[in-house]
């Protein structure tokens, strides 16, 4: 069988983060073994981690918020939600 929307979803999520993480830690390992010093790049991407992180705050709070409803499968294509003054039917998720 296919796989449903909520697990395709999920599975694009987690390989998509697991490839950042694998290329940052390889692209650190390769420039310390060809003598760059890492030290600098790693503070220096912390403090920009850190701004972008305050300007960003309600889209990766919105993004979280998504994965919990995937995880939690809280809403499924064809129910009935409300939000606010709208009610519709969930027609696909993404």
């Amino acid at each position: 069988p296919l796989p449903s929307a909520r697990t395709r979803t999920l599975l694009t999520l987690f390989r998509n983060a697991l490839a950042v993480i694998i290329s940052t830690i390889t692209i650190m390992i390769v420039l310390s073994e060809i003598g760059v010093n890492i030290a600098p790049l790693l503070a220096g991407a912390g403090a920009l981690g850190l701004a972008i992180s305050f300007g960003s705050q309600t889209l990766v709070k919105d993004i979280i918020t998504g994965v919990f409803i995937q995880f939690e499968n809280g809403m499924n294509t064809g129910d009935l939600v409300t939000i606010g003054p709208l009610t519709g039917t969930v027609e696909r998720m993404s």
